[in-house]
């Protein structure tokens, strides 16, 4: 211990490859979370278009469109349903691992 200037080459190869270790395990998990947050975003996103298009028609005493695409985003489909004096709208989406998300809101009828 007379002569301790540093570390030894050792210790540096030992604390590089623990940290490249580190590393190699946290990036997967890294970029699931940043898919997950863009699914979340894109939910987001729909429920908005939904809440929009919804909100048009409750003061619109037009015909309700069966089913349409959203005109800003091409991933979604909305549809709306006449149900017990309320309309119904669904908006449907693929996520990033190609499963199908459906939400629906309820507003009141014409």
């Amino acid at each position: 211990m007379k002569n301790s200037n540093g570390f030894t080459l050792v210790e540096t190869f030992t604390a590089l490859s623990l940290l490249l270790c580190l590393i190699i395990f946290l990036l997967p998990s890294l970029s699931h979370i940043r898919l997950l947050q863009e699914d979340l975003a894109t939910e987001r996103k729909a429920i908005s278009y939904l809440h929009d298009e919804l909100h048009a028609l409750s003061y619109n005493s037009t015909n309700l469109p069966s089913v349409h695409p959203v005109s800003q985003d091409s991933r979604f489909m909305i549809q709306f349903e006449e149900k017990k004096g309320l309309i119904e709208g669904c908006v449907t989406w693929k996520t990033h691992s190609e499963q199908i998300k459906e939400v629906c809101l309820y507003g009141k009828g014409p």
